[in-house]
């Protein structure tokens, strides 16, 4: 079973998480909590190039924070899904919903 690793960078206006490996059921109690923590306190951008693999919890863990984020008055950017992310989004329609950016430039 694949890993998942996390880095956090903090900027100004957000802070970056860069997320490597499987971002499945078996991966994501590593990084739930920590996105449910900053997303309260501030925008968040995931760094998605380097996520290897995405199930349904995976997708669900990021409707569930996307939603906090709505609450909280901030926003959660997707970096640069990898293609399994982006297939994932794509055919859940989720893709249309979430802020997917293409650098983080374009986070606020």
């Amino acid at each position: 079973m694949e890993k998942l690793s996390m880095s956090e960078r903090s900027e100004s206006n957000f802070t970056l998480y860069e997320l490597r490996g499987a971002f499945t059921f078996y991966t994501i109690d590593a990084v739930r909590s920590v996105l449910y923590k900053k997303i309260s306190r501030s925008n968040v951008v995931l760094d998605l190039s380097q996520v290897s693999d995405i199930d349904s919890a995976g997708t669900g863990l990021l409707l569930a924070v996307f939603s906090d984020a709505l609450n909280a008055e901030h926003i959660l950017y997707m970096l640069n899904p990898s293609e399994n992310v982006l297939r994932s989004l794509e055919k859940t329609g989720l893709f249309d919903l979430l802020s997917v950016i293409a650098s983080v430039n374009e986070a606020v």
